[in-house]
């Protein structure tokens, strides 16, 4: 006479916390993490915030967008050479982001509204620049205006300095908006056609 046991299933992984379930995630490729939403209604949507997304060299026409994507710290981007736009806007998380990616012509940056690392290598074919709640120290601004030679347009909004020191052979727009701290503006910008440092 065999005796049967019953065994009750339980769902131990579920019972983690989003921050724990991100950790194991993380192991996983993106396409697998996308394939656990069919384990259980708590798994559902957990891929929904994972802090890691990967994206295949197909997925972008020309334009990248990101907005108000809470748990982003850090954005890379590479040899994505269809990619042309960058908007990064509201990312409150967000703490570094790394270009390199050649045909970048436009890239603009709103918040977070503290510290961010950027970091690039599009040099070549950036046209438009805007930078907006982004508290960045004069000399690394001034070091990479210097360093994209085909920028003409440069928005800067809610620049928490005092001073602004930019030098641009390309130059043709400047925008300085909402920056109540600056006192000195030293800029070199010999083809310089529109200036409005509004306060």
């Amino acid at each position: 006479m065999t005796k049967k046991i019953e065994v009750e299933e339980v769902d131990r992984l579920s019972e983690f916390l989003d921050p724990i379930l991100h950790h194991i995630l993380s192991f996983l490729p993106f396409r697998q993490v996308v394939q656990t939403c069919v384990l259980s209604k708590r798994w559902e949507k957990i891929w929904h915030s994972s802090p890691d997304l990967e994206f295949d060299r197909t997925i972008f026409d020309h334009c990248l967008r990101l907005v108000s994507c809470e748990g982003f710290r850090s954005l890379e981007l590479s040899g994505l050479c269809k990619l042309n736009v960058i908007k990064l806007i509201d990312n409150s998380d967000l703490q570094q982001v790394v270009i390199i990616t050649p045909n970048v012509s436009l890239l603009s940056i709103v918040g977070p509204n503290r510290p961010l690392e950027i970091h690039h290598s599009f040099s070549k074919n950036l046209k438009r620049l805007s930078l907006s709640s982004i508290p960045v120290c004069n000399k690394w601004l001034h070091d990479q205006i210097f360093k994209l030679p085909e920028l003409e347009y440069l928005k800067i909004h809610d620049y928490p300095l005092n001073s602004l020191k930019l030098s641009s052979p390309s130059l043709k727009t400047l925008l300085i908006l909402e920056c109540t701290y600056l006192v000195e503006i030293s800029i070199v910008t010999p083809n310089l056609q529109l200036f409005d440092p509004c306060p």
